[in-house]
């Protein structure tokens, strides 16, 4: 039996008409540009296709965002 599709497909790369570093204020706003699949998590994406999202909020007080690279340390308010 072939598995139904997503309505909401992992995709890789900026949407249309959204810039690398461009600020928005809420999930919700992430989520209707196209930027954000999952609204209020975290992190965007599958095991098996991988990440396409990552949303830096703050949240966790062990994240550290660097130029070059972002250490996450919390998803899902767990401890």
């Amino acid at each position: 039996m072939a598995k139904a599709k997503s309505k909401n497909p992992v995709k890789f790369g900026p949407p249309e008409g959204v810039v690398e570093g461009q600020h928005f204020e809420s999930h919700v706003e992430l989520h209707a540009y196209g930027v954000h699949r999952q609204k209020g998590r975290g992190i965007s994406g599958t095991a098996r296709e991988g990440v396409d999202s990552i949303v830096l909020s703050g949240g966790y007080i062990d994240d550290v965002y660097g130029e070059n690279e972002i250490i996450y340390t919390g998803e899902g308010e767990r401890d």
